[in-house]
C-alpha cells in the first residue's frame, strides 16, 4: 500500500495562480497564494487518498497509524520534462 504521495505546486504567471500536479487521483488545486495552496492540499488530500487509492481490503484489519499517508508538497513540476 502506497504511503507517500507527491503534490507539486506550479506557478502559472499568466493566470497568477498556483496549480497542482499530483499523484493523488482527483486532487486539482488552484490558489492565489502558496499558503492557501498548502491549506487546500492538506484539507482535501487525505480523503481523496483513502477514497481513490485504498480498497476496503487494504483498510480492513490495519491500524490507522499504518495507513495515514504522507503528502509531500513542493514547488516545481511533478515531471520536470513536461513543459
Amino acid at each position: 500500500m502506497k504511503r507517500s504521495f507527491k503534490v507539486a505546486a506550479v506557478w502559472d504567471p499568466e493566470a497568477e495562480v498556483w496549480f497542482s500536479e499530483s499523484e493523488i487521483i482527483g486532487l486539482n488545486i488552484e490558489a492565489g497564494s502558496l499558503e492557501e495552496f498548502v491549506d487546500l492540499v492538506n484539507e482535501f488530500a487525505p480523503d481523496l487518498i483513502v477514497s481513490n487509492h485504498y480498497s476496503e481490503r487494504d483498510l480492513s484489519g490495519v491500524a490507522l497509524r499504518d495507513i495515514i499517508p504522507a503528502v509531500v508538497i513542493f514547488e516545481g513540476r511533478l515531471n520536470p520534462k513536461v513543459a
